[in-house]
């Protein structure tokens, strides 16, 4: 569908600044995109020149690290959890009661305090972002405060108000805060009360409006939307006569809030009517459930998980990306990456993906959920082979929107505002 032009990246020289990520996963550990938008910015800020450093959680298998410098420019904390396992080995059969104590110690335990402050002795940052902080403690922000060192909290979700991180349960949105996550919400934003210069950075709208709703400090400080830094790209592309079959591609977890049974059962209801063919990256708690159920189906090839690297081809070789997620998402870092490469999306019309494709322009958004409007849109798109490539050259048109100095400008432009703010704690202070 296209074909690669190598380009040399442009540097902007810029005033450096000392910045440190804490990011209690980081690749090549990856549960979700949260982790994934701050390696991406780790590299875009070193290559702009900055001084940048990564807190993270040492995994098993993986060397400890101190101040190492890694081969994209940044230097790498890696440390060790006291709690038995790790934010990113949580999943799996674990008691209550050890689940508790783990949490517990988010809050409670000082060798979090220790920690964080034999990291900012090292680093000495002028400006920290809090990518996640779960598993490195909660109680570790009051360094921050100690030292009066201007910080930003990346909202990538709702983890400040929520256990599940989204607000959802069974794939669908909570009606209301319930009790324990309101607890949760207590202790998670307490120790951000104290921070003299704080602000909040959301990739989109819709994640910063749902946060507003459930952290009332977001509206003491500074806050703004700025999108993730993209991922980086195989070059840039120029379109070429494409045939055969539309070429659709689901990439993302396995996992019911994702929408990929609908979008499973959806296209397997108009096999025969129409000649596609959908590749499936990714696995999670569905995938053998959806191999047994669909894997001889003709139209559909799984491909299991596929290196992050190797994502970009497999966009640039579909004619139509689909995010059919049942809950909104706060970003969508593969949706951006599609339309930067000039690859339409069908999604859902909720949260950061309304924001990011342009109805009838750039793709199409379809209600959540709606398991008839999914079909109906699919044959649309299928009856009318043409309107892909329409898309398609609407989203290079617009993929400057992607551009990473202009979104690294807009973040330089907030931390230098957080620098200069004096009077956001005593705003936040009770009475």
């Amino acid at each position: 569908m296209y074909e690669a032009l190598r380009a040399e990246p442009s540097v902007n020289p810029v005033e450096p600044r000392d910045i440190l990520i804490v990011s209690s996963i980081f690749p090549p550990h990856i549960f979700g995109g949260a982790e994934v938008a701050a390696f991406n910015r780790a590299k875009l800020l070193a290559k702009r020149g900055h001084r940048v450093s990564v807190m993270t959680l040492r995994e098993k298998n993986t060397q400890p690290a101190w101040g190492d410098l890694t081969p994209d420019g940044y230097r790498l904390y890696r440390i060790t959890s006291p709690r038995g396992y790790t934010l990113f080995e949580r999943d799996g059969n674990r008691g209550l009661l050890t689940k508790m104590s783990w949490h517990l110690h988010d809050y409670l335990d000082e060798s979090n305090v220790e920690q964080m402050g034999a990291v900012l002795d090292d680093a000495q940052p002028g400006h920290v972002d809090i990518d996640n902080i779960i598993g490195i403690g909660f109680n570790a922000l009051a360094e921050l405060t100690r030292r009066d060192i201007p910080t930003t909290y990346i909202l990538h979700d709702l983890n400040l108000a929520c256990f599940n991180t989204g607000m959802c349960r069974s794939g669908k949105p909570c009606r209301g805060h319930c009790a324990p996550c309101r607890v949760v919400a207590s202790l998670r934003q307490r120790p951000l009360e104290t921070i003299p210069r704080l602000g909040f950075i959301s990739p989109s709208f819709a994640n910063l409006e749902s946060a507003r709703k459930v952290a009332p400090i977001i509206d003491r400080s500074l806050s703004r939307v700025i999108r993730n830094a993209p991922e980086d790209l195989p070059g840039s592309f120029r379109p070429t006569e494409r045939t055969g079959p539309i070429r659709l591609l689901f990439a993302g977890r396995l996992d019911p809030v994702k929408g990929i049974e609908l979008l499973m059962r959806t296209l397997d209801a108009l096999d025969g009517e129409f000649d596609f063919r959908l590749t499936v990256l990714g696995t999670g708690p569905l995938d053998d459930a959806l191999r047994a159920r669909y894997g001889r189906r003709h139209w559909v090839s799984f491909r299991g998980f596929v290196p992050r690297k190797d994502i970009g081809r497999f966009l640039i070789e579909s004619d139509l990306y689909c995010i059919p997620s049942l809950v909104s998402e706060s970003y969508g870092l593969v949706t951006a990456q599609a339309l930067h490469l000039g690859t339409p999306v069908i999604g859902s019309r909720a949260g950061g993906t309304a924001e990011l494709v342009r109805d009838g322009v750039t793709g199409m958004l379809v209600p959540p959920g709606d398991e008839r409007a999914w079909r109906d849109a699919f044959r649309t798109i299928f009856s009318a082979p043409a309107l892909t490539g329409k898309w398609r050259d609407n989203a290079l048109r617009f993929s400057g929107e992607f551009d990473e100095d202009r979104i690294a400008e807009s973040y330089e432009d907030f931390i230098d505002m957080l620098a200069n703010e004096t009077s956001a704690h005593e705003a936040r202070l009770p009475g």
